[in-house]
């Protein structure tokens, strides 16, 4: 980033640089070498590798903590079926016990006493 406005010659043409410009260390090489120290400072990474790491690293921890849920999920839908086996009454149990006579057995009962539909023929 340049500091201050600042001119310099390369190739033989007049380039100029404003405050606050942003230049390429690739394209801008020639310019930026024209330029004062003092001029120009330099906000690039002090290695383009390390952005390349950074990610490979972020990556393989969001794969890392993916992987956990995922595994953390199937153990415990395991571990509730495995707790539900294990029950010393089970649901069919209860509700037998709340309800000795059940209703679907009065219902069928009922049906089974009314007369066939009118337009029933056997």
């Amino acid at each position: 980033m340049v500091k201050r406005d600042v001119s310099a010659t390369v190739d033989g043409t007049e380039r100029f640089a404003e405050a606050g410009q942003y230049l390429d260390m690739v394209n801008d090489k020639d310019f930026i070498a024209q330029l004062p120290r003092d001029a120009w400072e330099d906000r690039c990474s002090i290695d383009p590798m390390l952005a390349v790491l950074y990610f490979c690293i972020y990556m393989l921890v969001c794969v890392f903590i993916m992987l956990q849920l995922v595994v953390g999920v199937i153990v415990d839908n395991i571990e509730q079926a495995e707790n539900q086996d294990q029950m010393a009454i089970t649901q069919v149990g209860v509700w037998s016990c709340l309800l000795p006579k059940l209703y679907t057995d009065l219902k069928l009962a009922r049906i089974c006493r009314e007369p066939r539909p009118g337009g029933h023929r056997p």
